[in-house]
């Protein structure tokens, strides 16, 4: 958001500084629209699904729910996930991403005690 704050106030410096600074202006302006579906696109989404508590389980469970195929053993990108359209199922996931989030939480622990009683 930060980034974004600094794009538009540079756009509105641009456009005081008058015509010699336009392509600047135009370019702070492209650059706003770039980030801004970022932080609507992909922002979301990466917050969900890039935990290591997601398994093989909870992206089943996402495949159920959104009906969306995620192809098995690939290397996930955030770019792969926006073209199979998850970004567009962020609310219907979220409980899935939280839960797995929370199990691993909990592994952790566990094998924390595991350790500590060794």
């Amino acid at each position: 958001e930060e980034l974004y704050r600094t794009l538009v106030k540079s756009a509105k410096d641009f456009e005081k500084a008058g015509e010699k600074r336009q392509v600047a202006k135009r370019i702070a302006e492209s650059l706003q629209i770039e980030v801004k579906e970022f932080m609507t696109d992909s922002v979301p989404l990466m917050l969900l699904i890039c935990n290591p508590g997601m398994k093989e389980r909870h992206w089943n469970d996402i495949e159920t729910l959104t009906g969306v195929r995620i192809p098995k053993g690939e290397t996930y990108t955030i770019n792969m996930m926006i073209e199979l359209g998850l970004n567009h199922h962020c609310k219907a996931i979220e409980d899935i991403c939280i839960s797995a989030n929370k199990e691993y939480g909990l592994q952790l622990a566990m094998d924390k005690m595991e350790n500590e009683w060794k």
